[in-house]
């Protein structure tokens, strides 16, 4: 950081945490980096009582991770080992930089051990998916799999056919045997579609409440803290303080950095209700749970709409939270069947349905995101359809919109022997050569 006002501004805010009793996971990095670079007896003390080091998933590490194992490597450490894969990494938002362990590769007095095969997919299922990966990783081949012939299908679809195209798949999967399922897209809105939900806008309560604590569970659940005990604090300045924005500002304040209002916050997380229940009961756990969990005076009361456009809203009491937020129950059909890229990081699946868009702007992953050259350094569009593919060991399908031309479609997979599908509004199946 070159910007004098920017220093001044991380280190005032730095010292401020500090006074508090309260750091963030970086800020623990960033000091444990301070204290081997002034204090070289600690570094020594360090390599020498921990003198191999292994680092697993290093394609994950930020610029801070790896200045720390930089420190270590100076002060003597006997055995570095880096175990990564920089076409997996899909934690730039957490400061990942699969760069820096690309850029290792290249340095001298590294050794590089490429482990080129895979135990988890099929061949024609590796072919696909290489097209994405950086020219720097060595060809993969499929390695004690078999393979059950499932051909690769690329499903085009639009808003009419979503639900014949996931039947059509499952149809596939249970044809041949394949229980472990799942259908991936990146976004949780694109996941609320993909389940049947046509208004992810939609409203149940009047209040912000109810909303900010379901998004407090969904951050708490990818470990983002901040978000997490952000949204909460938020609910509870109104619960306990009331509509004055100056005083919930100043309550806020004296709670944000308390070391046990922030442990009651962890532990009243952890017990909010489960989204499988329906509004109207989750509405009344909810409610019953912050009366009790925060001694409160009164019971908080979360008021639904009487009236929706395009809804009965005396029937949407009786419906599942979960079909319009995502579930945070492993054990929700919800769940199981339909969920995010970043869910299933690590995971093994029988067959794997992704659905692309038409485009890759912003967060978006298109077939636009297949290079048609080689390349060194991929995108995180790229990597992320990568992570999604290679999840399937014997049946990957894509869904691509309607309006891409079969001719675009065979174009951008060239080289891998793919079946087109286009199912009619009829649930009828045509086949494309």
């Amino acid at each position: 950081m070159t910007n004098d006002r920017e220093a001044a501004y991380c280190e005032a805010v730095f010292t401020y945490r500090l006074g508090k009793g309260f750091i963030t996971s970086s800020d623990a990095l960033w000091m444990a980096c301070n204290i081997l670079e002034h204090h070289q007896n600690i570094a020594k003390a360090l390599v020498t009582r921990f003198p191999y080091i292994i680092v697993d998933e290093a394609q994950d590490n930020s610029e801070l991770h790896f200045e720390f194992f930089k420190l270590l490597k100076a002060a003597g450490l006997r055995n570095l080992e880096f175990v990564g894969d920089i076409c997996q990494s899909i934690y730039g938002f957490n400061s990942a930089k699969p760069e820096l362990l690309q850029a290792l590769m290249a340095e001298e007095g590294w050794n590089v051990l490429p482990m080129s095969e895979c135990r988890r997919s099929n061949q024609r299922i590796i072919d696909l998916y290489s097209k994405l990966k950086s020219s720097d990783v060595p060809a993969i081949t499929s390695h004690g799999v078999e393979d059950k012939g499932i051909p690769i299908i690329v499903y085009k679809y639009d808003d009419g056919n979503v639900r014949d195209i996931i039947q059509d798949f499952y149809q596939v999967c249970e044809a041949n045997g394949l229980s472990n399922r799942i259908i991936l897209a990146r976004g949780v809105n694109k996941c609320k579609k993909l389940a049947g939900v046509k208004d992810v806008d939609f409203r149940y309560w009047k209040s912000e409440e109810p909303y900010m604590l379901i998004d407090a569970v969904f951050a708490f659940e990818a470990e983002d803290m901040d978000c997490a005990f952000r949204k909460v604090r938020m609910v509870l300045s109104g619960l306990i303080v009331g509509d004055n924005p100056e005083e919930r500002r100043k309550f806020i304040y004296e709670i944000e950095h308390d070391i046990e209002w922030n442990a009651r916050i962890f532990g009243f997380l952890k017990q909010i209700p489960s989204f499988s229940l329906s509004f109207k009961e989750w509405t009344e756990q909810i409610c019953a749970l912050l009366k009790e969990y925060w001694a409160l005076d009164n019971n908080p009361s979360f008021v639904p709409y009487q009236r929706k456009t395009g809804y009965r809203m005396r029937e949407m009491a009786d419906v599942p939270v979960e079909r319009f937020h995502q579930s945070k129950d492993k054990g929700s059909d919800y769940h199981k069947s339909i969920d995010t890229i970043h869910a299933v990081k690590g995971a093994t699946l029988d067959a794997v349905l992704l659905f692309l868009s038409s485009d890759s702007r912003g967060q978006n992953i298109s077939l636009n995101d297949f290079p048609q050259d080689p390349i060194r350094v991929m995108s995180e569009g790229q990597r992320m359809i990568y992570v999604a593919c290679s999840r399937a060991t014997q049946f990957l399908a894509l869904a691509i919109p309607k309006s891409t031309s079969d001719e675009v479609i065979r174009r951008t997979l060239t080289g891998v022997d793919i079946d087109i599908r286009c199912i009619n509004l009829q649930g009828e199946l045509m086949f494309t050569d």
